[in-house]
């Protein structure tokens, strides 16, 4: 619960991946339909996964997860956590400013990624941390009200 991808999130990626390849009439425009656009997805992914899912993952572990399993949260890990996690919504925030999706103009993979540890981060008390920022706000409020990602949270 240190907030590192050890490989179960790096193996989710991996297979969405192979399956919208795989299925790419139904799910290939997830990928970006240009060279470009892929390669705009393919950014936005490593992004999720280098640099704003191990400190969102992090923030969700120290409140939500460590108190689950009979821990304490350390506030001092929670509050160097989010300092830099709001750095990174901060360029976040700039760049959906001026685009719909993290890749443009169409709901990508690179959006979808997002989804899982943020819902976490919104059921940890911490959603403050996007509904802050407009345009991040209004970005999550698109992607988690698709009606695939309402099925899959209510499982």
């Amino acid at each position: 619960m240190d907030g590192h991808d050890h490989g179960g999130a790096t193996e989710s990626r991996a297979i969405m991946r192979y399956i919208l390849n795989k299925h790419s009439k139904v799910g290939g425009e997830l990928l970006g339909d240009s060279v470009e656009a892929k390669g705009r997805v393919d950014q936005w992914l490593e992004v999720e996964a280098q640099v704003y899912n191990p400190l969102c993952s992090g923030i969700v572990a120290e409140v939500l997860f460590k108190p689950m399993f009979g821990g304490t949260t350390d506030d001092s890990k929670v509050k160097e956590l989010t300092e830099k996690f709001e750095q990174v919504l901060d360029v976040y925030e700039q760049h959906l400013s001026k685009n719909g999706y993290l890749a443009g103009s169409f709901c990508s993979m690179a959006d979808i990624s997002h989804l899982p540890y943020t819902d976490r981060l919104f059921a940890a008390g911490q959603g403050s941390l996007i509904q802050s920022r407009k345009s991040l706000s209004a970005w999550w409020d698109k992607i988690s009200n698709r009606s695939s990602w309402k099925k899959v949270a209510s499982m």
